[in-house]
């Protein structure tokens, strides 16, 4: 791996962090707002299980490991076949993206829908940029 491919990588790591987080963050209120802070055991797991996989593919891709970049990969593969089918599929049945950003009368959940979609835009940036880094990651880990 070349060092002056680093901070490029580190930025592109950036970006799409601060969007994956921010999603996660929303889903507190969005929670309490539409579901008065109903729990759901198997909802919780599988979005800390989400979330675990996310930082520890970023958190080994940002060093430069093969397994990073395949985890981070995956990640953002999944989040993209996600929010293709609830954004772009789903518009066919009327919902979808343009559904959820004509729907403004309840603030928290038009921008937690907001955050969601870019959120899906910063996925398909991501599979792009690393399809593109592919030949930077190393054969194996060291």
């Amino acid at each position: 791996m070349l060092r002056s491919h680093l901070p490029q990588r580190a930025s592109a790591l950036r970006i799409y962090a601060a969007a994956v987080l921010a999603n996660y963050a929303a889903q507190v209120p969005y929670n309490l707002h539409l579901y008065a802070g109903a729990f759901s055991r198997t909802g919780a797991l599988v979005l800390g299980a989400t979330l675990l996989w996310f930082l520890v593919a970023a958190a080994l891709y940002r060093v430069g490991r093969r397994a990073g970049y395949w985890l981070l990969l995956s990640y953002a593969a999944v989040q993209v076949l996600f929010y293709l089918n609830n954004e772009v599929l789903l518009a066919f049945a009327g919902y979808g993206l343009p559904y959820h950003l004509a729907r403004t009368e309840d603030l928290l959940v038009w921008v937690v829908f907001v955050i969601g979609d870019l959120n899906f835009l910063a996925a398909v940036g991501m599979v792009v940029y690393l399809l593109m880094d592919r030949f930077a990651v190393p054969r194996a880990d060291p």
